[in-house]
């Protein structure tokens, strides 16, 4: 089976798109850390039964939607965040990224797939 990413997704375009298209830049240009980085599913409309057992099982309101297990620097890893269009952080995202930088670990918000890259490549290269 194919996937097929819309490669060319405006900035306005929901946060899966933008991230599902980092996601496939990622495999391209970086395989080697593909799989340093994974998306943790947190967002989303679920039903009442659904949102009971995920929250039972560990999921928490505010924990950014990807993680790169790639230590540079001083920082343990990266955290990402995808917004699209003039979505913010929530306070309960605000609260997790000083949480998460307070103990070692970058976190940004990506509001393009530009910014995605620019920051993910900044941050492998150690550029601060």
């Amino acid at each position: 089976m194919s996937v097929k990413y819309n490669f060319k997704t405006k900035r306005n375009s929901p946060e899966s798109d933008i991230q599902a298209r980092f996601f496939a830049w990622l495999l391209k240009n970086y395989p080697e850390l593909r799989l340093n980085c994974f998306a943790i599913a947190n967002g989303g409309s679920r039903n009442i039964l659904e949102a009971i057992n995920l929250k039972r099982t560990g999921v928490t309101a505010g924990v950014p939607d990807v993680f790169c297990s790639i230590a540079r620097g001083s920082w343990y890893g990266l955290f990402l965040e995808f917004k699209a269009g003039r979505n913010k952080l929530t306070d309960a995202q605000k609260m997790m990224f000083d949480k998460f930088s307070k103990a070692g670990y970058k976190c940004e918000v990506c509001y393009s797939f530009e910014d995605a890259v620019k920051i993910f490549v900044d941050y492998v290269e150690g550029i601060h």
